[in-house]
């Protein structure tokens, strides 16, 4: 598994959050809510992709901390927008599984720079 297959994983899954967006906003269901889901999603997206173009290992560690962090939050708003019913349940938990597998990705990365920690 390299860095860029992390960073196109996580790029395909926020198009697929800015469809449910974009949906959300059209039926006018829960603004905040569907504004905070893009947020998290598309700082998914942006630090895996800030990561892959560090120098430093560190910063690539870095990046991909704040990655998973934001897969973590993107993770609990699909879990209360399951729990709410403000979109297709079939949707939401196929959302919730790519979500899950993009996280375990970062996760191995994380532990790759466990060293780097102490």
């Amino acid at each position: 598994m390299t860095e860029t297959s992390i960073n196109a994983r996580a790029f395909d899954f926020s198009q697929k959050l800015i469809k449910v967006y974009l949906g959300m906003e059209e039926k006018q269901r829960s603004y905040i809510l569907s504004q905070k889901l893009l947020e998290s999603s598309k700082s998914i997206t942006s630090y895996a992709d800030m990561a892959i173009r560090e120098t430093s290992r560190m910063m690539l560690m870095q990046g991909m901390e704040k990655a998973y962090i934001n897969a973590r939050e993107t993770q609990r708003w699909l879990k209360l927008l399951e729990s709410t019913e403000l979109i297709d349940p079939i949707e939401v938990k196929r959302l919730r599984k790519e979500c899950k597998k993009l996280i375990k990705m970062l996760k191995k990365v994380r532990k790759g720079f466990t060293p780097y920690y102490n």
